[in-house]
């Protein structure tokens, strides 16, 4: 993530803390990774699928790299993945998203199981591409546990049962191959989803909730949770 900055941080008002730990070294100016991440893609809206089919050289704007970044590992994707995390994904899209080079790029196309056809993944519904993501990156073979996903309110597409489908598939990545997440939700369906999930896949150990809450001066502070949700859903209502 910090790859992304031009200008280094000012560590003088800088802290970073998780669960209390200090995570920047004094000595050496820099932040202490709590995991060995190799690579991280931030997916901010299922959208970022559309790029595969809009080429252009509209990424000259530096905040939008991480797009062209994730765009060019889906292209990069192979024709499909026997992993048993795939079927998971095509159970409940019912279908397989691929990624097709042609004479002018790459297109992204969703063969859909329900209807016997093929269609681009550009028409497709947000919530059939919010899950191709899912399929393309495990097709690329980029999901490990050098990975960091960062999810950027990943349920704002989907409807309350895919939410819970979308939970059951962020747990099961983690649990098999080890990903890394960070996510950001406004969702009571998605934060409920993750702690029955992760308990029922015996995966509550590696969860980590964390409460955002807006101080007097503006900002606002992250207090750690734990694995309980009760003060979370208690801010929703």
């Amino acid at each position: 993530v910090l790859g992304f900055l031009e200008q280094p941080l000012d560590f003088e008002h800088v802290n970073v803390f998780i669960d209390n730990d200090p995570l920047v070294k004094p000595t050496t100016n820099r932040l202490d990774s709590p995991v060995k991440v190799k690579r991280v893609f931030y997916i901010d809206t299922p959208w970022i699928s559309d790029l595969c089919d809009m080429r252009s050289d509209r990424f000259k704007d530096r905040r939008l790299e991480h797009r062209e970044h994730l765009a060019r590992t889906l292209c990069s994707s192979i024709k499909s993945s026997t992993m048993a995390l795939f079927d998971v994904m095509k159970s409940v899209v019912h279908g397989v998203t691929e990624s097709k080079k042609t004479n002018a790029g790459y297109r992204l196309v969703f063969n859909s199981d329900e209807f016997q056809q093929m269609f681009s993944l550009f028409h497709c519904a947000t919530g059939v591409k919010a899950f191709s993501l899912l399929q393309l990156l495990l097709s690329s073979w980029k999901l490990d546990d050098g990975t960091l996903l960062i999810l950027d309110e990943p349920e704002s597409n989907l409807h309350p049962e895919w939410i819970v489908e979308y939970a059951r598939a962020v747990v099961l990545l983690h649990k098999i191959l080890g990903v890394h997440f960070l996510i950001s939700t406004h969702s009571t369906d998605f934060v409920a989803g993750l702690q029955a999930i992760s308990k029922k896949e015996e995966a509550e150990s590696d969860v980590r909730f964390y409460l955002a809450e807006r101080q007097s001066s503006g900002l606002y502070a992250f207090s750690s949770q734990g694995f309980d949700i009760s003060k979370i859903f208690d801010s929703f209502n």
